[in-house]
């Protein structure tokens, strides 16, 4: 369709989505939805076209040669960013699709689920006593159907711990406004509060390498959340990187070291060492970390949950201790390796041992895994432009650039 003009208008239903009189009336409006033909919405931003009725459905998520569930780029799509760049396997297609579903799918198989009746059977026959126990009246959904995803899902089938029950549920709850946002609009303070609370499950990090542009947010970090910490936030790294942490960063002079402080809780860090070779576990992660090229002590990364396993290069020149391991591996799904300069800059990146383009292709050539996806990353913004039309003319196969804000599932 080249212009709204061409549209039928005898098909266009004048409603805006993200009104309170929608969001009041939305049950019965999804209702008489449900039995009519497609139609369009012309409120905010693009044109939408609402499909209610199952066979259309059906149609359109069967049939992927004409429809894709990939969220399009560019003005007026914000309002269809169901949360903050977050992607979901809704808005998935082929085989980045396909893989999620073949994940998911064994845990709800009829032998895993089998294996969980007595334990959902418990949940539920507790939440029914708690509904039994506050009297005659109960809201359904608020009693009943959010608490089954809590306790059925969470609990019985994900094993979450509570604090990560907590900020599922956040999510669970705010979903529903990230969809009235309209372009240009902020998110609501809600949704906001949902990722804050979700900064508070992160308390175990990886230090590479201990410049700037990998550690700046580090000690900001902690210092936000001291007070609150209940637990300390561990810093996984080398000895010698450590002691390049101490030394240059957490000195009572940069920043306080926070190794050697409490809070109300007890130590609020605490720095874990690794040795390189060596496999370390990272909450459900298996890790290794491989010496790499680079100006000042750096570790590159193999990081599997074995089922799949992503290698990383950090910063690095040419280098081959970080080949030997990935190539030993049996499956390696992705490559995430660095490309900072372009290619008239080499004698720069030769200095501060960092990749252009046409190094990158030398050392690609080490990588004996074949179909893996291969990202770029670390590129310098302002060569930005140049350094992505150098990439994709070197012409390798599953050679992109990792795009900020886009969340990767292999």
């Amino acid at each position: 369709m080249s212009a709204l003009s061409e549209l039928d208008r005898s098909k266009v239903v004048h409603i805006d989505l993200g009104s309170s009189e929608f969001k009041q009336n939305a049950r019965d409006i999804l209702a008489e939805w449900a039995k009519r033909p497609p139609f369009y919405v012309l409120c905010s931003g693009p044109a939408q076209v609402i499909c209610g009725r199952y066979a259309d459905v059906h149609e359109i998520f069967s049939d992927t040669e004409r429809f894709s569930s990939e969220l399009p780029r560019g003005h007026g799509f914000e309002q269809f960013d169901k949360f903050m760049g977050v992607q979901f396997i809704t808005q998935m297609d082929g085989e980045r699709h396909a893989r999620i579903r073949r994940l998911l799918m064994p845990a709800f198989s009829a032998r895993s689920l089998s294996r969980l009746e007595a334990h959902i059977v418990e949940i539920i026959d507790g939440m029914l006593d708690k509904i039994e126990a506050g009297g005659n009246e109960f809201d359904g959904m608020r009693d009943y159907g959010a608490q089954l995803v809590v306790g059925a899902l969470l609990t019985a089938m994900a094993n979450l711990s509570e604090s990560q029950q907590e900020i599922f549920l956040a999510f669970h709850e705010v979903l529903p406004l990230t969809t009235y946002t309209k372009p240009g609009e902020p998110f609501a303070p809600e949704c906001v509060q949902a990722f804050e609370r979700a900064a508070q499950l992160v308390r175990d990090i990886i230090v590479t390498h201990p410049h700037m542009d990998h550690i700046a947010c580090l000690p900001i970090f902690i210092d936000d959340l001291f007070a609150s910490l209940a637990e300390p936030i561990r810093v996984y790294a080398t000895q010698e990187v450590i002691g390049l942490l101490e030394r240059d960063v957490f000195n009572w002079n940069v920043y306080p070291r926070f190794s050697e402080l409490t809070n109300d809780h007890g130590p609020v860090m605490k720095y874990v060492p690794i040795t390189i070779g060596q496999e370390f576990k990272v909450k459900h992660l298996n890790v290794m970390a491989m010496p790499v090229n680079h100006i000042v002590p750096t570790v590159g990364l193999i990081v599997s949950d074995e089922r799949t396993t992503i290698a990383f290069s950090s910063d690095t020149a040419e280098t081959q201790e970080f080949w030997d391991v990935v190539n030993r591996r049996p499956h390696v799904d992705a490559l995430l390796i660095e490309s900072s300069f372009p290619n008239s800059m080499s004698e720069l990146a030769e200095v501060t041992r960092h990749l252009t383009p046409a190094a990158l292709e030398k050392e690609l050539k080490k990588l004996s895994h074949n179909g893996l996806d291969i990202l770029t990353v670390h590129l310098k913004p302002s060569y930005r432009k140049t350094i992505i039309e150098e990439l994709e003319a070197l012409g390798i196969p599953n050679l992109n650039v990792m795009e900020p804000g886009r969340t990767y599932s292999w």
